[in-house]
């Protein structure tokens, strides 16, 4: 599991959120037999991928409003805590939602 593995997050919080370089976070991927990425973390390094990839397939979902996306990611994973919640409080916030 991503969130699970701490070599995994380390690469991933050093390139997104310090700035490190993207290729070791890469690599990361590869050393545990990843060959495709969905969602968050790695959907926030996309710039990085398809310069890296440009043969790569991209999928773009969209939902009609900030409300139907985030009740759609949120019926999908864990009640968010932590970072997360504050993370999505912080965007709600932000952006003027109302996503209870």
């Amino acid at each position: 599991d991503f969130w699970a593995n701490m070599t995994m997050r380390k690469a991933w919080i050093s390139y997104l959120h310090e700035g490190g370089p993207f290729e070791p976070a890469l690599q990361t991927l590869f050393d545990h037999g990843y060959n495709a990425v969905t969602d968050a973390p790695t959907v926030l390094g996309w710039r990085d991928m398809v310069a890296r990839f440009p043969d790569a397939k991209v999928v773009l979902t969209i939902r009609d409003s900030a409300e139907k996306w985030y009740g759609s990611f949120t019926s999908k994973m864990h009640k968010p805590q932590g970072l997360i919640l504050f993370t999505f409080r912080w965007m709600e916030w932000l952006y003027g939602l109302d996503l209870e």
